[in-house]
C-alpha cells in the first residue's frame, strides 16, 4: 500500500495510511505476508483515528486481509457485509470465552481455508463486539494457548493475558503452526512500533 496524503494530528503531520509522522512513514516498506489462515479484522469505530491502532497495521501487511468497522451510527455494519467478508472460508472468532477452543495446527486442515476473525478494540469494546456484531452468533470461538505472553507495545495492558490485536493475530498464527507468517508479521509490527515510539520521544524523521 503506497504513501497517500498526510493529515494533521495535533501538531504532528501524519500519514493517513500508517498514521506515523510523515518523516517516519512506513508506506512502501511493509512486508507482504501470505498467511495460511485469512484474517478478518472487525474494528470498533472509535479505533479508526487512533494512531496506536494495530488492526490497521495487520491489514497493511496482509493483502488478502479484510477490515470492517463496527459501531459507527452513520455506517451500520450488516450481517450481509460480515458474511461477504467471510466468503467461502471457515470462520472462527478469536475471543477467549469459556467455551472457546484452543488454537492448534489441525484447525488448518480440511478443504476450506480458515478465516480468523479478530475483534479490534479495547477489551471492553471487544467484549461488546463479541456479543453484538451481526453474523457472529453461532461461529465457534477460539483462544490462544495458555501461557501466551503479551509484549508491551504502545498501550499498557494491566490485566493478565491481554494484548494488542496485532500481537494476538501473530500469536494465533504461531499456535496454528504458521510460523513463517508469524515471524514476518512480528518483523513488520516491530518496525512500526519502533518508529511510533521514536515519535513519542520527540523524533519526527524527515
Amino acid at each position: 500500500m503506497g504513501h497517500q496524503r498526510s493529515i494533521r494530528s495535533g501538531r504532528i503531520e501524519r500519514c493517513d495510511v500508517c498514521r506515523l509522522a510523515v518523516g517516519l512513514c512506513l508506506c512502501g516498506q511493509w512486508p507482504t505476508v501470505a498467511s495460511r489462515p485469512r484474517i478478518l479484522v472487525i474494528r470498533h469505530s472509535m479505533e479508526r483515528k487512533r494512531p496506536s491502532n494495530t488492526g490497521r497495521v495487520l491489514c497493511h501487511m496482509m493483502p488478502d486481509a479484510r477490515l470492517l468497522d463496527f459501531g459507527a451510527p452513520e455506517e451500520r455494519l450488516t450481517e450481509d457485509a460480515v458474511r461477504a467478508a467471510i466468503g467461502a472460508d471457515r470462520p472462527v472468532v478469536l475471543y477467549p470465552q469459556d467455551d472457546a477452543s484452543v488454537l492448534a495446527p489441525e484447525m488448518l486442515e480440511g478443504n476450506e481455508r480458515l478465516c480468523l476473525i479478530a475483534l479490534d478494540g479495547t477489551w471492553g469494546q471487544a467484549s461488546s463486539m463479541n456479543r453484538r456484531v451481526p453474523g457472529l452468533a453461532g461461529i465457534p470461538r477460539v483462544r490462544l494457548p495458555d501461557g501466551t505472553l503479551p509484549v508491551d507495545y504502545l498501550r499498557k495492558n494491566h490485566m493478565e493475558n491481554r494484548c494488542s490485536t496485532a500481537e494476538a493475530v501473530i500469536h494465533a498464527c504461531s499456535a496454528l503452526g504458521d510460523v513463517d507468517a508469524a515471524a514476518q508479521l512480528r518483523m513488520g509490527l516491530n518496525a512500526w512500533v519502533t518508529r511510533a515510539r521514536s515519535l513519542r520521544h520527540g523524533g519526527r524523521g524527515g
